[in-house]
């Protein structure tokens, strides 16, 4: 999970999205993982010393963020109330249904039980692909947060888009569509270039080719 990343790694996907997404989780990550070591560290000194079971910090420290990495990856958000806040639930067998851009299958919970259903007649040969949830799965860098994956890219997705920074701008691009910003910024940039003062809001027709390949490179 990029949680665990080191700051080169995390910076060079030139993902801010991500970036902050990775900084306003480690603190709870961090305060988890504090509290899960003192219950560790409280059952071990209950232990009978003959058990000879002994955790040094280091490996109470993996394996809590490794039981956490678990919990995280492998639960399902479910609606039981609408008037409720969202349970996340561990459900075996379930937990091994991977995410699809596009499912064939959907998951409710209906009554006391977590119930699968086809969405649509699924060929023998094919997996059975659920919805991981948009608020966890799109963009694409959400996935990776939540569950350590890129999920397949659909050009036909208007919610997917690529992150970029042109001329100091940073933007979101779809696969038909570039924000006005980034055209703005690389049409000052070579304006400037070559002795022209262009201001914010001024010039008509500035998405010229020479712009387009100043945002593609």
């Amino acid at each position: 999970l990029p949680i665990h990343w080191s700051p080169d790694i995390l910076q060079s996907t030139r993902c801010q999205a991500l970036e902050l997404a990775v900084d306003s989780a480690y603190f709870g990550r961090a305060n988890a993982v504090a509290d899960l070591i003192d219950g560790l560290n409280k059952m071990c000194a209950d232990l009978d010393p003959s058990t000879g079971i002994e955790l040094k910090k280091d490996d109470m420290s993996a394996l809590c963020n490794d039981s956490l990495d678990i919990v995280q990856t492998r639960t399902c958000r479910v609606i039981a109330d609408e008037s409720m806040a969202p349970m996340r639930i561990l459900a075996p067998v379930f937990d091994f249904l991977n995410h699809g851009t596009n499912p064939n299958a959907g998951f409710a919970l209906e009554s006391d039980l977590l119930v699968v259903r086809a969405t649509r007649d699924i060929l023998p040969t094919e997996e059975i692909l659920i919805d991981y949830g948009e608020s966890s799965t799109v963009p694409a860098w959400r996935c990776l947060t939540s569950y350590g994956f890129l999920p397949d890219f659909d050009e036909g997705d208007e919610r997917n888009a690529v992150e970029i920074l042109v001329d100091g701008v940073r933007a979101n691009v779809g696969g038909d569509s570039v924000p006005f910003e980034l055209v703005e910024a690389a049409a000052i940039r070579l304006a400037r270039e070559d002795g022209i003062t262009l201001e914010e809001g001024e010039g008509e027709n500035i998405f010229t080719s020479a712009v387009a390949l100043r945002i593609a490179d």
